[in-house]
């Protein structure tokens, strides 16, 4: 069995804040910054590609929030 552990995220900073996880820095160059995120934006839900259902991750633990986020590199995540 063969598994790519290659995985790449949003370019942005992320913290946890109460119950959200919310947008602390956007990294230049990542896809946050051609994207309309903004520091301060809480994430409150997450889809994987265009068609998966979007998965509410209000009160998630930031480190299961950004696994969610994570993926491979140039595909979509809502």
């Amino acid at each position: 069995m063969s598994m790519n552990l290659s995985l790449d995220g949003i370019g942005a900073e992320l913290e946890r804040r109460g119950d959200y996880t919310t947008i602390r820095q956007v990294l230049p160059g990542g896809p946050a910054s051609r994207s309309p995120l903004q520091v301060g934006d809480r994430i409150v839900g997450v889809g994987q590609g265009s068609a998966c259902p979007m998965v509410d991750v209000v009160g998630w633990r930031l480190d299961d929030v950004v696994a969610l986020i994570r993926g491979k590199k140039d595909t979509t995540v809502r």
